[in-house]
């Protein structure tokens, strides 16, 4: 390992978890370690009386009869619950910079996720309860195409005629889950993420901003168990286990364009390093009145967005290019994956013990790229108006910036008659996560070796990289045990569940953890007593220091 920076390991501080990424997965696993009562647990009615007995109790002095002690109120408060946490972000030093960059970015005014898709561990309904309670139930917009009520007779005729007559058909959604079928507003969605850092005290200079060069696991002199060392561009720090929340991965630059050899002019989307989609020099042309064409090549929902924010900015014609046909769907996987309760393909991802196999179901059910119905809608009207022409199933074969004009000669496959230079070319492309190519994962590849298919590790059902290597993942990088959402905010808060009680289990014999003598986490004050956690014989002890 790098000697620079250097850190002494007998006088730095030792962190329970370093979080890697404060995007939306690093915000769900701090949240998730720092609350008592998950949802994933706990019914609405358990968890409204564990909270109430929080907040009511030791609220009167206790003598303590054999030692004659009075403890005040104040003295019997509870002790700050969680490991000690440390998060590292190179984008910034709160929760959700890059996400929240992007989303300015491209003027995003709503999510694609429905209302239970969110970080809080607490409550799955929590954002739904948050719109309501401050008054901004009207900013939800519903997801059409979910329950049913959009489709119509004809539609309904249709499939019936295509299943052979059969009036039965699987339920995706259940009925009862309408309500949640709406998504947030993403003013809304950031102000609820930052009720939820303030809920957890997740601020106070909880997130260090640095670049992670390296991760190693290795024994350091006078450390009883391994440790992680984990080297930033600033600093180095030490770790009982590490938890890697990255974001989407590396922006894919498509065939015949060559990454790191671009000019200005051809951009990817999600580049974090610019703050504005559209350039200076396209914003200068178009205030100068020059006429202004744009390419995009992508076929998400992404692509959709660009486009419309270049036509709101003036560029006189954006032409976009996908190599498939339009994919239309409320999500970015197939709605029967998206259920709030279990079904038949979770069923048949769960129990498969062949990851190449779940490896085929993710590929299906994500389809690559789509975008939803309001977004092709807006398109299609940008087409009838001839501000926007699409060509489906269309590639770029040749490409050539000329320096002179500063634009761009394109030559798509098949061929495209009359296509005119182009200012600006914009990559919707996505983006690839692959474990092998990381750079702060190369000491860890090489001591401790791990299989992965198309870039995805084949991780243990903890989302650890091995029994004896304590580095979690969550997001895409955990799609081969969570399934295909993986990478959206559900698949977050999966995965800081499974995580947290892995780490639980790392840390039982730390003394920086409360267990007791089987190695099971003591609860505070008299709350396990009553609330029938652990055992009630605990209740009958009296602390008499």
């Amino acid at each position: 390992m790098s000697s620079s920076p250097s850190t002494n390991a007998d006088t730095a501080e030792i962190f329970d978890v370093i979080i890697v990424g404060a995007g939306p997965c690093g915000l769900a696993i701090a949240a998730r370690l720092r609350e008592r009562r998950p949802s994933a647990l706990f019914t609405d009615e358990e968890h409204a009386r564990y909270s109430w007995m929080s907040r009511h109790a030791n609220k009167a002095a206790i003598k303590i009869k054999r030692t004659g002690q009075v403890k005040t109120g104040s003295d019997c408060q509870p002790c700050q619950y969680g490991p000690s946490i440390l998060v590292l972000d190179e984008h910034g030093n709160d929760f959700l910079a890059k996400w929240k960059s992007f989303f300015r970015k491209l003027e995003i005014k709503n999510l694609r996720s429905p209302m239970f898709f969110h970080p809080d561990p607490s409550d799955r309904d929590a954002l739904l309860a948050f719109c309501h309670e401050a008054g901004r139930s009207h900013e939800m917009e519903e997801i059409v195409g979910c329950v049913g009520k959009e489709v119509s007779k004809h539609k309904k005729k249709r499939r019936m005629n295509q299943r052979g007559g059969s009036t039965k058909s699987a339920v995706e959604v259940d009925e009862r889950d309408r309500k949640d079928y709406f998504t947030p507003s993403s003013s809304c969605f950031e102000d609820f993420c930052e009720a939820c850092i303030s809920k957890y005290r997740l601020g106070d200079g909880l997130i260090q901003q640095g670049t992670v060069r390296e991760i190693e696991y290795t024994m350091a002199p006078g450390d009883e168990r391994p440790l992680f060392h984990i080297r930033t561009n600033t600093a180095q720090y030490l770790a009982r286990t590490v938890v890697l929340a990255l974001g989407p991965g590396e922006p894919i630059i498509p065939s015949p364009f060559v990454p790191g050899q671009l000019p200005a002019s051809a951009t990817h989307v999600t580049d974090a390093t610019l703050p504005k989609l559209l350039s200076k020099d396209l914003l200068s042309k178009i205030r100068c009145g020059k006429p202004t064409n744009v390419l995009i090549i992508g076929g998400g929902l992404t692509s959709a967005q660009a486009a419309d924010l270049c036509i709101r900015r003036g560029v006189g014609k954006v032409y976009l290019l996908m190599r498939g046909h339009l994919k239309v769907k409320p999500f970015d996987v197939d709605l029967c994956w998206m259920s709030k309760f279990r079904n038949q393909q979770q069923s048949v991802f769960y129990t498969s013990d062949d990851f190449a196999e779940r490896f085929e179901m993710i590929k299906e059910a994500r389809g690559g790229g789509s975008m939803t119905s309001r977004a092709s809608k807006l398109l299609k009207q940008y087409v009838q108006d001839s501000k926007v022409i699409m060509h489906t199933h269309t590639t770029v074969k040749t490409q050539c910036f000329e320096e002179s004009s500063q634009c761009w000669t394109i030559a798509t496959e098949p061929p495209v008659a009359d296509l005119p230079q182009f200012d600006h070319i914009f990559f919707a492309t996505g983006t690839k996560t692959d474990v092998e190519s990381m750079p702060m994962l190369q000491p860890l590849l090489a001591n401790h070796p791990i299989k992965s298919i198309a870039g995805l590790p084949t991780l243990n059902e903890d989302l650890a990289w091995a029994e004896d290597v304590p580095l979690f993942f969550t997001g895409k990088l955990a799609m081969l045990q969570l399934g295909p959402g993986a990478g959206n905010l559900e698949g977050a808060r999966i995965a800081a569940e499974r995580v947290s009680w892995a780490i639980e289990d790392v840390l039982k014999n730390s003394t920086d953890v409360k267990v007791d003598g089987e190695g099971q986490r003591l609860w505070d004050s008299d709350e396990g007593y009553v609330s029938g956690i652990g055992s009630k014989f605990a209740g009958l002890s009296v602390d008499s220091e």
